[in-house]
């Protein structure tokens, strides 16, 4: 028995062979061409475009995210312009006496800081106040007796550290109670005035011709006092 050997088509990967031997068979005129590989240039474009694309999209991203946030400055408590104040304005140091009252209207947005009624001795008594909406500083004395003393003499001077003191314009006031009279001197300062009055070792009054000398708790309140103004008014 005679073997015949049988070839393959390697052209085209078939076994159906003529009877001459010779591939006949491929159908498709491009199957015995070798698919074009797709060319590695191309290829290494696509992928550092892609690279490329997808790193600006993340930094947009997170720019967008934390944009201003390393650079904002966190809310906090506003520092007054007077954070460091000259010297003339540094006040001396001063324990809290219990004397100054802040009052807010949240309604009006109008807040009252009051130095309560201080006891000079022999008689009168010292105040103060001021409003947020306003610069306007009112310092007070008060004199209450059975009677008036000053209506018709009500003069002021005061010494600050021995020396002659001007505290500001004065508006001198009374009112009549039962049994009693009351009769107020208001002096309109500036922020200066009050701090160098608060500052003083010793400060003295003469109202007509009765003198008062303010103690210690009356100059540490005025210290105390002193101390809110630059947070509502900020000195520049």
């Amino acid at each position: 028995m005679k073997f015949v050997e049988k070839k393959s088509c390697l052209s085209c990967g078939s076994y159906n062979l003529d009877k001459t031997g010779n591939c006949n068979d491929c159908r498709m005129a491009d199957v015995s061409k070798p698919a074009s590989p797709t060319p590695v240039k191309d290829n290494l474009v696509r992928n550092i475009l892609i690279g490329v694309g997808a790193f600006a999209f993340f930094m947009w991203v997170f720019a967008f995210t934390f944009s201003g946030k390393s650079t904002q400055t966190p809310n906090k408590v506003s520092t007054p312009a007077s954070a460091n104040p000259p010297a003339s304005l540094v006040l001396s140091p001063f324990s809290r006496s219990g004397k100054v009252d802040v009052k807010e209207d949240r309604f009006t947005g109008k807040t009252v800081v009051d130095l309560k009624s201080v006891p000079v001795p022999n008689g009168v008594t010292i105040g103060g106040f001021f409003v947020n909406s306003e610069p306007k500083l009112t310092l007070s004395l008060t004199s209450g007796s059975e009677s008036w003393r000053y209506l018709k003499c009500h003069t002021t001077d005061f010494l600050v550290d021995g020396a002659p003191f001007n505290p500001g314009t004065l508006d001198y006031s009374g009112t009549v109670g039962t049994g009693f009279v009351m009769e107020f001197f208001y002096y309109s300062l500036s922020y200066p005035s009050l701090v160098k009055l608060a500052n003083a070792q010793t400060v003295e009054v003469k109202i007509c011709n009765d003198e008062y000398r303010f103690g210690q708790q009356d100059i540490n309140a005025l210290r105390e006092f002193a101390s809110y103004y630059p947070t509502y008014h900020p000195q520049k």
